[in-house]
């Protein structure tokens, strides 16, 4: 039916269209894996070095309100242990939540705060003054441990969710297409499973190659994120996926060879019998 050399040019294209059918679902699996996982993207956003951050950021800050004021630090810092957030700024983002964390509820906490602390040494206020400096502390609450600007990663994610499904089956369907197609090609099966090889290998290349250039054009670095150390983190998390690629794609390379260098061996000693 087919000739040796048209059976060469049909197989290979069949292989090119299985190395993008493997580099699609591997690509969108990795994504879906990495940057649409709360669980991953908690250890770059919610990190030691970020929370130390946000801690002395929130500690400067509110001193500077306790001076203003005469209401001392303790007081603001209560807020945490009285009707603070179940969520993390993670959470909150996955969720769909605000993530800017400048809410009517902290407003009242700490007003519910200030006022018992007032109260309790007896001491005569103003309620709009009770109320502005509420409104203050709620603010500088936000700036330190609320991110702004998500509105574009968010998309993005939300967007990568919700085609995932048809992404990497698609994926699937391109590869398990090629992959019959060339095994129908051939009488002997064995043949077919270079070209399997050479898929995977090229697949694995592919990953590797589109991996390190993102990195080395810096993908996701100043995002609009703000504040700076959550679009730090940002790009981190999207550098750790490239490597994760990287690592995806050198794993495809070297089963692949192992796989040849074995089919090789066995064929030349079938060829001595």
């Amino acid at each position: 039916m087919f000739t040796k050399s048209s059976r060469r040019i049909l197989c290979f294209f069949l292989t090119i269209l299985m190395v993008v059918g493997i580099c699609f679902f591997s690509a969108a699996t990795i994504v879906r894996a990495t940057l649409c996982s709360p669980v991953y993207m908690d250890k770059f956003l919610s990190s030691g070095k970020i929370t130390a951050y946000n801690d002395e950021a929130f500690k400067q800050k509110i001193s500077l309100l306790s001076e203003n004021s005469g209401i001392p630090v303790r007081v603001f810092e209560a807020s945490d242990n009285v009707g603070g957030y179940s969520e993390t700024v993670v959470e909150r983002f996955y969720n769909g939540n605000d993530t800017t964390m400048f809410t009517k509820n902290k407003i009242t906490v700490y007003e519910n705060l200030i006022i018992e602390f007032l109260e309790g040494n007896n001491e005569e206020y103003n309620s709009d003054f009770v109320h502005n400096t509420a409104i203050k502390a709620a603010k500088i609450y936000a700036d330190c441990y609320g991110v702004k600007n998500t509105e574009f990663f968010k998309e993005f994610i939300d967007n990568t969710i919700s085609s995932y499904g048809k992404l990497s089956s698609a994926g699937l369907v391109i590869v398990l297409v090629s992959f019959l197609m060339i095994l129908s090609l051939f009488d002997n099966k064995k043949k077919s499973y270079r070209y399997y090889l050479s898929a995977f290998t090229a697949a694995g290349l592919s990953l590797v190659f589109t991996g390190a250039v993102c990195l080395i054009l810096g993908i996701g670095k100043g995002a609009v994120i703000t504040p700076s150390v959550y679009s730090d983190a940002v790009f981190k998390s999207i550098s750790v996926m490239f490597l994760i690629q990287i690592a995806v794609g050198m794993v495809f390379v070297v089963f692949s060879t192992i796989a040849a260098l074995k089919s090789n061996r066995l064929i030349r000693h079938s060829r001595k019998f």
